[in-house]
């Protein structure tokens, strides 16, 4: 996490930099979790003579064989795991899935992990309230891990949409990996470095840009082309 940078508080920053400046004089060697990080880091400690990141990857041993689409009555299945908190922007997730599903798109969403305030402030948003009543749209707090995998296997696409803010670009995509280790296509963002290369390299998603438009043109595509879909898978 670039504390010394993305602190907003003035004086953590520089308790940040300083604590870099003084510990940093013992370092050697730099281990991030992502490349971005990484050459962070090295502009910090430059004399560090080895360096290299290990991404956060899904720990599951578990087989897969969930690459059949999970649709009921046409109904592409969506689902995000994850921080509901004000830094990660779900607003602009949820308008845009309120306003793909006015045009037209046949699909059932579940958000998993929220608090109970974070759920309460994102059912405020225009048009989440009637979702959730009709079913379309699921808020479920947290669960234990052992049946987070279900969860998993019920679904089509993995939703990994991160705002492209300074306390994300360097983060490593735990959960896209986790998705795509459970066979679900991803729809991921640009703008995070690792989730673009993973996405690119797998063939088993799609990006789109950090913006409601490119958000909705995406939901609706994915559930247009449903052979595209399971290949994904």
């Amino acid at each position: 996490f670039p504390h010394e940078r993305a602190l907003v508080n003035f004086f953590k920053r520089w308790v940040a930099r300083w604590i870099y400046k003084i510990a940093g004089r013992r370092v050697d060697s730099l281990l991030s979790v992502s490349p971005k990080g990484l050459k962070r880091l090295q502009k910090l400690i430059p004399h560090a003579q080895k360096a290299n990141f290990i991404p956060l990857m899904s720990e599951s041993t578990l087989e897969v064989n969930n690459f059949e689409l999970k649709c009921k009555n046409k109904n592409i299945r969506f689902i995000y795991v994850g921080d509901h908190s004000l830094p990660r922007k779900l607003e602009v997730v949820l308008k845009a899935i309120v306003r793909a599903i006015n045009n037209g798109l046949l699909a059932e969403f579940k958000f998993i992990g929220g608090e109970p305030q974070d759920i309460k402030r994102l059912l405020n948003v225009y048009g989440v309230e009637k979702l959730k009543k009709k079913g379309i749209l699921k808020f479920i707090q947290k669960i234990p891990r052992k049946y987070l995998w279900n969860e998993f296997m019920d679904s089509d696409v993995g939703l990994s949409l991160i705002p492209p803010d300074e306390h994300y670009i360097e983060a490593s995509p735990t959960k896209l990996s986790e998705y795509m280790r459970a066979g679900l296509a991803v729809l991921a963002s640009n703008g995070i470095e690792l989730q673009e290369e993973f996405v690119k390299k797998s063939s088993g998603g799609v990006l789109c840009d950090w913006n409601e438009d490119d958000i909705v043109k995406s939901l609706i595509d994915l559930s247009i082309n449903k052979a595209q879909l399971k290949n994904l898978k």
